[in-house]
């Protein structure tokens, strides 16, 4: 991967000084294959090519922080840093094969217009002082889900310290469920 890296970081640096003795316009019959002031390496050519004009530098700016915010989640699911998700599928598969708890962190109103089958409803606001009533589950899997996916992953990491092994967030929450055309129970009221 380093590799990789270093070589399209070249790349660029390297189309950059092209572009760079495109814009100095070196004289007749001269070819431009050095860096435009003899003696210069690539990262003072490429120095010079940021000073030249600030929208250079804009670009680049933009660039490096675009790159970096696509390699985020593969830089964080590296580390382990993120809670396990899981989508429907295998949600279902856990569900059925390992007789997976499903917690909703959604609030009381929510879970009543809609939750996956045998979920049960403890509302993320509510979550450290109940954490109790599911304690005797430490041992089996647990889905998290809420709306959209976003809260599980808080949820995750404080049932983790509360000594559950196994512990994932449904990729899209209830919404994922939905769009793949899964079941979903009502409350009944």
């Amino acid at each position: 991967m380093a590799m990789i890296f270093n070589t399209f970081l070249a790349n660029v640096k390297y189309g950059i000084i092209l572009f760079y003795f495109h814009e100095t316009q070196p004289r007749a019959g001269q070819i431009a294959i050095m860096p435009a002031h003899e003696g210069t390496d690539l990262d003072t050519a490429f120095l010079m090519f940021l000073q030249k004009s600030p929208m250079n530098m804009i670009l680049f700016g933009t660039a490096t922080v675009s790159g970096g915010m696509l390699l985020w989640p593969l830089v964080d699911r590296l580390l382990g840093s993120s809670a396990s998700q899981v989508g429907a599928v295998e949600a279902v598969q856990l569900i059925n094969r390992r007789d997976a708890f499903v917690l909703d962190v959604r609030d009381s109103a929510d879970f009543a217009a809609g939750h996956l089958p045998n979920a049960r409803s403890i509302p993320f606001s509510e979550l450290d002082g109940r954490v109790r009533e599911i304690e005797k589950l430490k041992s089996k899997p647990v889905i998290v889900t809420c709306s959209t996916g976003m809260r599980s992953a808080a949820v995750c990491s404080t049932l983790k310290k509360h000594g559950f092994s196994e512990v994932h967030v449904l990729r899209d929450g209830v919404r994922g469920w939905v769009e793949a055309s899964l079941p979903v129970e009502k409350s009944k009221k």
